[in-house]
């Protein structure tokens, strides 16, 4: 099963690949795939060994990293179980059955992400993790209205635990349980274009939990310009219309 592809110059819209390449080498019980792309800001390597073994395969190995814009590396080995229907074979990775990918850390220019799992079972979906260090320099690169308005060496925490059940899951809409935190570790931030203004944080702790068909969102502000402020919002879903209730201290 051995295959070299070369893409070079490619564009779309304002995505512009220089080169990109993918090449696979081995058999279908020992093999190697080995993705790359670069482009004006960024430079991609992932490389994939493993096997298939039954209706499963395969496990991902170093070199995994990217580098520019948006740069992190895999920390270390990390085993990716993938399960897909009786049968299938490779075609069967764009729809599998199960999923295990648990205890990968991702190291960032600044800061971490590790991911203790992220499952499939069936229609079933869940992931837990947590973030530490993350500046928000970092993140304002996915977002252009952040980037041009805030600044500083802001650095965020996070955590997460949440459970996706499909639409063929629940025989109707996907449901979603669990919650999502963030919060200030150290630094600033100073907001506007022009002439930025430090808000002084001390404190800035943001929660959103799930759980049937209510969303609870948790907001907690301490800032030398900002003030205090603590913001508690629900929103219910009943019958297809939301009803919200929010409350200001």
């Amino acid at each position: 099963m051995n295959s070299d592809i070369q893409i070079t110059e490619f564009a779309s819209g304002e995505t512009r690949v220089a080169a990109a390449s993918l090449q696979t080498t081995g058999t279908r019980a020992s093999h190697t795939l080995r993705a790359a792309g670069r482009g004006d800001d960024y430079d991609a390597l992932v490389e994939v060994r493993g096997g298939w073994s039954g209706n499963a395969g395969p496990a991902p190995w170093p070199p995994c990293r990217t580098r520019g814009r948006f740069a992190l590396t895999l920390a270390q080995p990390v085993p990716l179980r993938i399960g897909v229907a009786p049968g299938s074979g490779v075609a069967g990775l764009a729809k599998p059955e199960s999923v295990a990918f648990n205890g990968a850390l991702i190291r960032l220019p600044a800061g971490t992400v590790r991911i203790e799992s992220l499952t499939k079972t069936g229609p079933r979906w869940n992931s837990r993790g947590a973030a530490a260090g993350v500046p928000l320099n970092y993140l304002a690169q996915f977002s252009p209205s952040l980037r041009e308005n805030v600044r500083g060496n802001l650095t965020l925490g996070a955590d997460w635990s949440l459970d996706l059940r499909t639409a063929s899951a629940t025989g109707g809409t996907p449901a979603l349980a669990g919650g999502v935190h963030v919060f200030r570790e150290a630094g600033d931030a100073s907001v506007g274009v022009d002439s930025p203004v430090p808000l002084g944080l001390r404190t800035f702790d943001a929660r959103a939990d799930v759980q049937g068909s209510s969303l609870r969102t948790q907001l907690t502000l301490d800032g030398a310009r900002t003030g205090t402020a603590k913001v508690d919002g629900t929103v219910q879903m009943i019958g297809g219309a939301s009803t919200a209730t929010v409350r200001c201290a």
